[in-house]
């Protein structure tokens, strides 16, 4: 569907508060993509998508699934691979892909059969070979492990993994005017469009695929600032663009908040309630959604500037070339392994030590940058003598 069709249907909205003015180009906004996509927004969508198309899946069993080339085949039964970690590592293993599913049944004549089913929200991602025979093959002939192998059998009631036929394999999308424009994205590109003959478009709630969601809770807060005339809850093009702000905010508030310096660690969920009350606050001031963002990071200057400060301040005292003259030469390649393996391990010292010292230091720190970076300085230049004899312990010089 050409951009113009699409914008008739009332289905993408032209607005100035939107970045590039309409929501189909907003959706693509490489900003608003990197900041949400560093919010968990890619990975939101393509777990929502999958566990919808897993449930559509299981509500169909006993119903004809399309297959490309005209033909069907009565649906048994559904495996899911995408969540199983042994499948994952087995595919890894042998440098394998592996679709979402495994759709088992069974054709007109009465044989087994097997095809690939991918969830592909974005539909302008689809690459034919993620479904095809060949996929599946690879995927059932795997020696060692057989993992795929096993559950097929199992599926299959003990019937030989030779005996099934493979059929060419599917994608499972929206079926929404999304998935129309996406496709005619695709094929404005380097790469041809999909054929349309792969794709099985499926119905979608826009108000239900994101439920449960920590950033599905800022969605009516960022999306009442444009007031546009299409709500997420019935919109999909919509639903994603305030999904992707919501996950945005996410990330900003982390970027408001990590420490500059503390021990490494698990990053831990950030708290919807304090991400919702700093977004709802923000909005109060905010002309539109993509404004918040906006303004957002530019109020994380300072931070961004401490940080980087920081990092640069809380570097190890002991130089490269100290390091090298006191480990023995056995050659250039094991020397430099040495070389790594010395540093490492006393960057991991020096870090334990100077936080001891310093403590974990916040981003609302009231102290101005400069005076948490010569701070840092001074007692990294106190930790330099003890450095040197844990240099001189972990080298036996």
């Amino acid at each position: 569907m050409a951009r113009r069709q699409l914008a008739d249907t009332g289905y993408d909205v032209q607005d100035r508060r939107l970045p590039g003015n309409s929501l189909i180009d907003a959706i693509f906004n490489r900003r608003l993509m990197s900041w949400s996509d560093r919010g968990g927004a890619s990975m939101l969508l393509g777990d929502s998508w999958a566990d919808h198309c897993r449930n559509y899946l299981h509500s169909i069993i006993g119903d004809d699934v399309h297959v490309p080339g005209g033909a069907s085949h009565r649906l048994r039964t559904v495996l899911r691979l995408d969540d199983n970690p042994k499948i994952e590592r087995e595919a890894n293993l042998n440098q394998l892909a592996n679709p979402d599913f495994l759709l088992i049944g069974e054709d007109e004549r009465g044989r087994p059969v097997v095809q690939a089913a991918d969830a592909k929200f974005a539909a302008d991602r689809i690459k034919k070979s993620q479904v095809s025979i060949q996929v599946v093959e690879d995927l059932v002939r795997v020696p060692e492990t057989g993992v795929t192998r096993d559950l097929l059998i199992a599926a299959f009631d003990s019937v030989d993994a030779g005996e099934v036929l493979v059929l060419p394999g599917i994608f499972i999308s929206p079926d929404s005017p999304f998935t129309d424009a996406l496709l005619a994205r695709a094929g404005r590109g380097r790469q041809a469009s999909p054929d349309d003959d792969i794709v099985v478009r499926i119905p979608v709630d826009p108000s239900t695929l994101f439920e449960g969601a920590d950033a599905e809770r800022l969605i009516p807060t960022v999306a009442r600032l444009d007031g546009l005339p299409v709500s997420p809850r019935q919109n999909l093009l919509a639903a994603v663009y305030y999904l992707r702000v919501s996950c945005a905010c996410f990330f900003l508030w982390e970027e408001q908040t990590k420490p500059l310096f503390d021990a490494p660690s698990q990053p831990e969920a950030p708290e919807p309630g304090l991400v919702a009350a700093e977004t709802a606050k923000r909005a109060m001031s905010a002309q539109s959604a993509y404004g918040l963002l906006i303004n957002w990071h530019r109020d994380l200057r300072d931070v961004t500037i401490a940080r980087k400060a920081v990092s640069e301040a809380i570097s190890l005292p002991v130089g490269m070339d100290e390091i090298r003259g006191r480990i023995e030469n056995d050659g250039d390649s094991s020397m430099n392994a040495e070389v790594r393996r010395v540093r490492g391990t006393l960057e991991r010292i020096y870090r334990e030590k100077l936080l001891a010292e310093t403590g974990p230091i916040m981003a609302d720190d009231p102290r101005s940058p400069n005076q948490i970076v010569n701070d840092i300085r001074s007692r990294s230049r106190e930790l330099r003598p003890e450095l040197l004899d844990e240099l001189d312990a972990l080298t036996g010089a």
